[in-house]
């Protein structure tokens, strides 16, 4: 590989993490704050947001492997929820952890993208 395609494979690849955290940024400035509920990593367990893991990720490991991490964490965030509030996913049976009922319905913290 020659070192013109190796500078222009940087380029694209710095404009995807920039692209992809300029995406994210944008969720966080005008879409996070009206949804009605909260990350449950942030809620229940005092660590950063998915959204700011993922663009922390991206911006540290490149797109593809912050990608992974993310969506890793927002498996593992869906884990968290149905921990403290019970399982709710359809055919699960409506199991409600004793959390549940205390909590408010608006932050119910489901970052689960599946």
């Amino acid at each position: 590989m020659t070192a013109r395609r190796r500078a222009r494979a940087a380029r694209a690849a710095r404009a995807a993490r920039v692209t992809a955290s300029s995406a994210i940024g944008a969720y966080q400035r005008w879409v996070s704050p009206h949804k009605g509920f909260a990350c449950a990593c942030r809620v229940h367990e005092g660590r950063a947001s998915c959204s700011t893991f993922a663009r922390r990720a991206i911006g540290i490991h490149g797109l593809w492997r912050g990608l992974g991490a993310s969506r890793a964490r927002l498996r593992r965030c869906g884990e968290v929820h149905r921990r403290v509030h019970g399982d709710r996913r359809p055919g699960s049976g409506l199991t409600l952890a004793p959390l549940a009922a205390r909590r408010a319905r608006h932050q119910r913290g489901d970052c689960d993208p599946g």
